[in-house]
């Protein structure tokens, strides 16, 4: 049964962790397997080696508690020491995860395994500055304790976890993709929010190089099977899986259609994606590290303020310019974008009180209009009643030959012109008209000068 759209809660995904899934999706591992060898392809194409060593093997539910972990540091500012101290309620809440006792049961065991697996990566791990792939080690929780003595993790306990600084150097340099927490959040298993990623960083990588939408991906099952860390490697078993894992994207509408092509071992998936997928949009990332933001900042606040970005900027620029000097204009940029409800807030206010007080002009100007018609109608009823040389006194009074003299005008001409009024032989509505004109139209200043 297709999944009710509803407005989605923007996140962000480390993109090595998208393109490698160095957790494997399977629910289940074999209590003796303490290594794992993968040969991954990354979205971008490069083949990655992945090994993943330990006692109790990172697996299943890890990879959740990974992408919680990665917003969560986001969230809070991207600390350049990895450390971010959280409760254990808001880890499940991050990652998706209901908050009931036995998912606060299988929380700390969960991060146990993110700290005690290593894994090496081979010319596989993107250094998004170094524009390189590089090889290393890592365990991506480096260290963690709690607090509440209770045995076991409650909604109460609190966390204080350091990320690996390879994570954490990752995303402050700005190497994440948009991840839509809300579709990730309404999949029903790990292998489906798995694959959402992985499908996902592949969509990423093609509009990065311009391919058309909406897109379309082939992929070996073996392949593809690798990358999800299934270890049945049997093509019925493979199929059924994949069959389960991708069926959901097909109800939420991110994929159009998923197809198998061929058979056994040389069977390769189509998945043609839904026509109005999109990612997000990374103006306001370029705008916030262009004043020296980190990018993992930036892209915090990219995807939670949107438009709204150029508000708190604006308040930004005014402060730069017009208050006393910022020794360092980054770090006040980040505070305001922390205190940008109250800075939107301000920014609105400044716009309705504009909006009204643009209302009010144009109110007025449009009054002053109509007094100007109803005194220039008077002004035409006047004349038309008055004879011609009482006409060409009004006409050609001192203020309007004043100003018709700074115009350009002879005295010989405003001269001929009043003969003619006296002796009727011009209009003097019509002149009235024209004079108004000249005054502010050259068109209808010549049109004078050839009059007389």
């Amino acid at each position: 049964m297709p999944v009710t759209k509803v407005s989605p809660v923007k996140g962000s995904d480390e993109r090595n962790f998208s393109s490698l899934i160095l957790i494997p999706s399977q629910e289940r591992l074999p209590k003796d397997r303490t290594r794992l060898e993968r040969f991954v392809t990354r979205s971008d194409g490069q083949v990655v080696k992945v090994v993943a060593e330990g006692l109790d093997l990172a697996h299943g539910i890890d990879n959740d508690i990974l992408v919680g972990l990665v917003n969560l540091y986001i969230e809070a500012g991207c600390p350049t020491d990895g450390v971010i101290e959280v409760s254990a309620y808001s880890v499940l809440k991050m990652a998706g995860l209901p908050t009931e006792a036995h998912y606060y049961k299988g929380l700390e065991p969960g991060m146990k395994r993110l700290k005690g697996t290593v894994f090496t990566i081979t010319e596989g791990w993107f250094e998004h500055k170094k524009k390189s792939y590089l090889s290393m080690s890592f365990n991506i929780i480096d260290n963690y304790n709690r607090t509440h003595d209770v045995q076991g993790l409650t909604e109460r306990s609190h966390l204080r976890i350091k990320l690996n600084e390879h994570i954490v150097r990752s995303i402050n340099a700005g190497y994440l993709k948009p991840l839509d927490l809300t579709l990730y959040r309404q999949l029903p298993s790990v292998g489906s929010r798995t694959l959402y990623r992985l499908l996902d960083a592949h969509l990423h990588e093609a509009i990065e190089r311009g391919e058309k939408l909406p897109f379309v991906m082939m992929l070996p099952l073996e392949s593809l099977a690798a990358a999800c860390g299934l270890l049945d490697d049997r093509s019925g078993n493979l199929k059924r899986n994949i069959e389960r894992m991708h069926q959901p994207l097909l109800d939420t509408g991110y994929l159009k259609s998923a197809e198998f092509i061929g058979r056994g071992k040389q069977t390769t998936l189509r998945y043609s994606y839904a026509a109005d997928i999109r990612t997000a949009d990374s103006e306001q990332v370029i705008l916030l590290t262009n004043q020296g933001v980190s990018r993992g900042v930036a892209e915090k606040y990219a995807q939670e303020l949107g438009n709204d970005i150029q508000a708190v900027l604006e308040s930004f620029h005014a402060r730069m310019e017009n208050g006393p000097k910022i020794q360092n204009p980054a770090g006040y940029l980040v505070k305001l974008l922390k205190e940008s409800a109250s800075v939107i807030e301000q920014a609105r206010l400044r716009q309705l009180n504009l909006k009204e007080a643009t209302q009010k002009k144009a109110e007025q100007e449009e009054s002053r209009r109509k007094q100007e018609k109803v005194l220039d109608d008077q002004r035409q009823q006047v004349l038309l009643e008055s004879p011609p040389p009482q006409a060409a006194e009004l006409l050609l009074n001192k203020f309007t030959v004043k100003r018709l003299l700074s115009k350009g005008v002879t005295q010989m001409e405003i001269d001929q012109l009043r003969q003619k009024v006296e002796r009727g032989e011009i209009d003097s509505v019509n002149i009235s008209k024209l004079l108004t004109q000249a005054m502010i139209n050259n068109e209808a200043l010549e049109a004078l000068h050839l009059l007389v």
